[in-house]
């Protein structure tokens, strides 16, 4: 049986991804949600179910042109793709899920569809053989199953010297008042401007707030405090037996004390204590190994594949849209090219 869950249809979307084996909060009705506040599109969760098993992915519909219906999907901002209630589907079921979602495509005049994958999820056996999946990067994640000693037996000397530094002068705590919160959110504005960072990384207020309120996972903001003064903060995500490192921001005049490190191995000494499996730190800017992934590499020499999947749906309307726009395409990489 393949359906289309909506927003509308809260505890089912929560029912399913629940019952997945291993999902994230890039999965989650909360944000997808938050996605749809963001005005980003109309998230929608596919779910195919043969037997007993079950497969899924969230997506988000945007419209191309309404005179025309034509529309595209996309995922949200992160790791998402799909997921499956058990992890030896079976191929029956694969096949199933794969020859339904075509037929939906096809059905409902999708012209593409584009979707980051989970570098910690096996999801290319679930996508196979429709459209392509495609590697761009590593990502980095420190394994929270070793031994405190072992983890940071695989940090870069540079870092174990810097952090132990940083302990002799700063703290880090939860952010728990509205001024904190703030203060925060003003450092991750600046930060943003600093870089010249696109608009879609400057999130309202709204966004973080409902990221710390939500039920469906755990989220923290975690700050440096040097002599009363707010250094940096990171925002961290608990989901089942992951820690997602998701945004963070370190003030200007700071930057070259690197408080960012100490507040990650305070994260890391945590996850380890309470059980969690995993603390993913993520790639580069743009999923490039700039400085910033040799940031993160500096913390363990544990790397996933980061993947893609792109999906023509209809190969002629597509270069149809591209031939439209071509004088106007900025990045020949970007997929779908009529969005770049």
């Amino acid at each position: 049986m393949f359906r289309v869950i909506e927003l509308s249809d809260k505890e089912e979307w929560k029912r399913i991804i629940k019952s997945s084996y291993k999902y994230d909060f890039y999965h989650t009705y909360d944000y997808h949600l938050l996605a749809s506040d963001q005005n980003e599109g109309k998230p929608k969760l596919f779910v195919y179910e043969y037997n007993n098993e079950i497969i899924a992915i969230p997506l988000i519909e945007r419209i191309i042109d309404n005179k025309k219906n034509l529309k595209d999907y996309t995922s949200v901002y992160g790791y998402a793709g799909p997921i499956a209630n058990i992890q030896d589907i079976s191929e029956e079921c694969i096949h199933g899920f794969k020859d339904e979602l075509k037929k939906y495509f096809i059905n409902e005049n999708v012209v593409s569809v584009f979707s980051r994958l989970h570098p910690l999820i096996d999801q290319k056996k679930l996508l196979n053989e429709i459209g392509s999946v495609e590697k761009l990067n590593k990502t980095v994640t420190i394994d929270l199953n070793l031994t405190n000693e072992e983890q940071w037996r695989k940090y870069r000397k540079s870092n174990k010297s810097e952090i132990n530094k940083l302990k002799k002068s700063v703290n880090c705590k939860v952010a728990q008042t509205e001024d904190e919160i703030n203060e925060y959110i003003d450092i991750y504005y600046q930060n943003m401007e600093r870089i010249n960072a696109g608009d879609r990384y400057f999130f309202n207020k709204d966004y973080f707030l409902k990221l710390i309120n939500s039920n469906d996972f755990k989220t923290e903001i975690i700050l440096a405090e040097e002599n009363n003064e707010i250094m940096a903060g990171g925002m961290f995500i608990y989901t089942n037996d992951i820690i997602q490192y998701h945004l963070a921001a370190t003030k200007e005049k700071f930057l070259s004390k690197t408080p960012m490190k100490l507040i990650l191995d305070e994260i890391r000494i945590k996850g380890t204590n309470s059980n969690f499996n995993l603390f993913h730190l993520g790639g580069g800017v743009g999923n490039k190994e700039d400085s910033l992934f040799k940031f993160k590499s500096g913390f363990s020499d544990k790397f996933s594949d980061f993947n893609i999947w792109k999906f023509v749906v209809n190969q002629n309307l597509y270069n149809e849209l591209v031939d439209v726009r071509r004088n106007e395409i900025n990045d020949y990489n970007y997929f779908p090219l009529y969005r770049g």
